[in-house]
């Protein structure tokens, strides 16, 4: 661009593409456990709030698919959601999903029907779309997990608890991927990297155990 508005005549970097990108350190990430989880849900501000935090924890479901969630994505009778394309959201892959509910969604959306009848949407208002990520910063400081006063974990750290949780209980990477909705195995790897030490001193004990 800078050549074609004739601020320089050669672009130097021709050529030389992977200058472009740096590496970045990999940051520590957050994983709740139940307890933590619990101390956050106490301080949600309202039922709806509630059940958004659960979902994003037990199913793993990103941000948007929560707020774009309708009714017709909730099957009751067999315990799934639905997590499809729509006219105002598209899906991360572009692909449709069915994630299963645990008894905690399951009894927390029952919660809410009583509202199915005023929106077709189960979040989506003008608090979830404008103002999500300083209400739920809120829930974050009170709950005190901050670090240097900023968020010590995001919404999307719900997600990546999921993710972790049921890594370190031995689910398969291919299972996990498909709850998930990753398109490529090696995203969801990386929740494998986050294993706890218990695994991890299993595992390399299991060199000294002598066989036939």
């Amino acid at each position: 661009m800078a050549v074609q508005r004739g601020y320089i005549t050669a672009n130097p970097l021709t050529g030389r593409r992977k200058a472009l990108f740096q590496a970045e350190p990999e940051k520590n990430p957050t994983v709740l456990s139940r307890v933590e989880f619990d101390k956050v849900l106490e301080l949600c501000p309202n039922d709806k709030w509630r059940a958004m935090c659960k979902i994003a924890y037990n199913a793993g479901l990103r941000r948007n698919e929560i707020v774009f969630l309708s009714w017709d994505d909730v099957d009751f009778d067999n315990e799934v959601l639905t997590i499809r394309n729509s006219e105002d959201h598209k899906t991360k892959s572009g692909k449709v999903r069915i994630v299963p509910m645990n008894k905690d969604i399951i009894d927390v959306l029952k919660g809410l029907r009583s509202g199915m009848f005023k929106s077709s949407y189960i979040f989506r208002d003008s608090e979830t779309e404008q103002r999500f990520s300083k209400v739920f910063a809120k829930i974050v400081i009170k709950a005190e997990y901050t670090v240097n006063e900023k968020n010590k974990f995001s919404f999307h750290d719900l997600r990546r608890s999921f993710g972790t949780n049921l890594a370190n209980k031995g689910i398969s990477p291919k299972i996990l991927q498909e709850l998930l909705g990753h398109s490529i195995l090696k995203t969801t790897m990386r929740y494998y990297v986050n294993a706890d030490m218990s695994q991890k001193k299993q595992a390399v004990n299991m060199l000294l155990e002598h066989t036939a």
